[in-house]
């Protein structure tokens, strides 16, 4: 169960099969909408790199002005479904590649005929409002995106056994979801805004043929998590001809309200309103005599009791699955970035930026992962099946697999008057010390050429020889690499030739004066290949799975 997820009408994590329908998932703006793919999808293909038109394209399309991105179409009905895009010019692909024929359009809907010549009506219209309340949009603002979001099967046509006819009823009701947060590079920005989705829907409530019928009773006003939204109470297949009673179903339900990973969304947006802390599960499934009161046989469920935080809990891996730390202070996962500075430019050094401030890691031992899980399922008989799970992981295997390691290693004299500390904040330091000569180690398993920048920087008084970096193998006296002082304080860079081996760097500078007038430094940082072999190791990945 994902932080955010939205309970269905049969309850949290389970859905039911009947008919079936395309549903989409909209990446920017809807396919459809001014300035959404239809329109704009095409513009990417006349840009180069280099042109400022393309920077302004891209920002444009990060704030959702313009969109780049198709929607992505998921489909089923009975026996088959998949996915499809649409491209820019119309035409629609499946992913993977399927024997059927689609056709349509987002606005009126789609017509699927499969291998058999069995076509398949997706027609009945769902409609979705991402609404932001108090961000000053306006009914017809892009950014509000009011879009068809699912198109339901209103008629099977099959050529020996005839029509099978779905009917639905709308349903309109509401539901809060995380609010959008980015980190601009000055800190975490917030958008004090309500955040609101307002689906108009539809749910089945009779299937007709020519032999049988099925009838499905929804209640719309018991609902805490989703006021409004509709929960299916009863099934009921009966024969045709004379209306008579086949089978009969009872759904039972329970709610469950949780106040964990509420404070820092309460904190900051305070939007007021309900639901988004109340999850609805299902208890049981009762078969029912002809006369609706006896039961006859019944399903129990049970699930994890790990309590699930509120569905905004910033408490998320970066899938989306709940990993327990509830204090993060925001959604923007914490991330370190490398910022080279170009040489030339006079920008001063290279340094690592953090961005962020939430803690997206794993849940490594699934234990909070599993919140919500199912656990048991218990049969008329008394007799059950139970469901241990573990934290989800990919095996990765590659022979001669290599990776990209980064090497930097500093060493600096600092006099009074200048701000070491936020100086060398900004840049990785590998066992350096403030001294005037510092000794470091690094191992590479695969011969290359390692393109390598370096800075120094060392008082003009010097001779060149007194300010110097030297890679050594590891047990030599001799260098292969000197590197002497140099009068300007620019990064530069250079690419040499090294085998495979351990070696030692040996960076000095000097301060010919000892005043410790100025600051006189030098760096060097590299990124190589490492050979892992025949790499074979499990990595975390985001969910669960069965362990037995």
């Amino acid at each position: 169960i994902k932080v955010s997820d939205i309970s269905g009408v049969v309850g949290l994590g389970w859905s039911i099969g009947i008919g079936g329908s395309i549903t989409r998932t909209v990446r920017g703006l809807p396919d459809e909408a001014t300035n959404g793919y239809f329109q704009r999808g095409a513009d990417i293909d006349g840009f180069t790199g280099s042109d400022v038109a393309y920077s302004h394209y891209l920002s444009d399309v990060a704030v959702n002005m313009i969109d780049a991105h198709p929607d992505i179409y998921n489909f089923s009905f009975p026996g088959g479904g998949g996915t499809f895009i649409f491209h820019y010019d119309g035409s629609i692909t499946t992913y993977p590649y399927q024997d059927i024929r689609i056709t349509g359009d987002p606005e009126t809907g789609f017509v699927v005929v499969d291998n058999r010549g069995v076509t398949y009506h997706f027609d009945v219209v769902e409609t979705t409002t991402k609404n932001g309340i108090t961000c000053g949009y306006s009914a017809t603002d892009s950014r509000v995106n009011q879009y068809n979001s699912a198109w339901y099967l209103s008629q099977i046509e099959s050529p020996i056994c005839g029509a099978i006819d779905f009917t639905y009823a709308a349903s309109n009701y509401n539901y809060e979801w995380s609010p959008n947060e980015y980190d601009n590079g000055t800190g975490v920005v917030k958008y004090a805004c309500r955040n609101e989705n307002l689906s108009q829907g539809r749910y089945v409530t009779s299937i007709s043929s020519t032999n049988y019928s099925i009838d499905l009773d929804y209640s719309t006003n018991t609902r805490g998590d989703i006021p409004g939204a509709p929960r299916l109470d009863e099934i009921r297949v009966n024969n045709s001809a004379d209306n008579a009673r086949i089978k009969w179903y009872r759904f039972g339900y329970h709610e469950v309200q949780s106040s964990i990973g509420n404070t820092y969304f309460n904190n900051e947006y305070n939007w007021g309103g309900s639901g988004y802390d109340k999850r609805l599960f299902l208890d049981r499934i009762n078969e029912l005599g002809f006369s609706g009161t006896d039961s006859l046989s019944y399903r129990r469920f049970e699930y994890d009791t790990t309590p699930l935080p509120s569905r905004v809990s910033t408490g998320q891996d970066r899938w989306g699955y709940y990993n327990g730390i509830n204090s993060n202070p925001s959604y923007v996962e914490k991330t370190k970035v490398y910022v080279k500075q170009p040489s030339g430019t006079g920008l001063g050094q290279d340094y690592v930026k953090e961005f962020g401030t939430a803690d997206r890691s794993i849940d490594s031992t699934g234990l909070f992962t599993q919140a919500g899980s199912l656990k048991k399922i218990i049969y008329p008989t008394g007799g059950y099946s139970q469901y241990t799970y573990e934290a989800n992981t990919y095996n990765l295997q590659n022979e001669d697999f290599s990776v990209r390691k980064n090497y930097e290693y500093y060493n600096y004299i600092c006099g009074d008057g200048y701000e070491c500390e936020e100086r060398t904040e900004q840049i990785t330091l590998m066992g350096a010390t403030p001294s005037n000569e510092t000794i470091e180690y690094f191992t590479i398993n695969l011969s290359q050429t390692i393109t390598m920048d370096y800075f120094l920087a060392g008082d003009p008084g010097c001779s060149s020889t007194s300010h110097y970096i030297k890679i050594f193998p590891e047990n030599s006296t001799n260098p292969v690499l000197s590197i002497y002082g140099q009068a300007n304080d620019t990064t530069e860079t250079f690419s040499w030739g090294f085998n495979a081996g351990t070696y030692r760097v040996e960076i000095k500078v000097c301060d010919s004066e000892n005043t410790g007038s100025s600051i006189y430094a030098g760096r060097l940082s590299m990124q190589y290949l490492h050979n892992l072999g025949s790499a074979n190791t499990n990595e975390l990945t985001g969910g669960l799975r069965i362990q037995r």
